[in-house]
């Protein structure tokens, strides 16, 4: 299961923005789970969008 530095890991080498749904695939973790550490990094300021 992906943790929230895994997928802030893997945005890091995106040279563009990344769908969650990709980065769930890529890190074979569920969509939900991978939106929800998407939002909570960008609550924290370590992801635009």
């Amino acid at each position: 299961m992906a943790n929230q530095n895994e997928v802030l890991r893997a945005l890091s080498t995106k040279e563009e923005a990344a769908a969650p749904a990709s980065l769930a695939s890529e890190l074979r973790a569920g969509e939900a789970t991978v939106r929800t550490y998407l939002n909570r990094l960008k609550k924290r300021g370590y992801v635009d969008g």
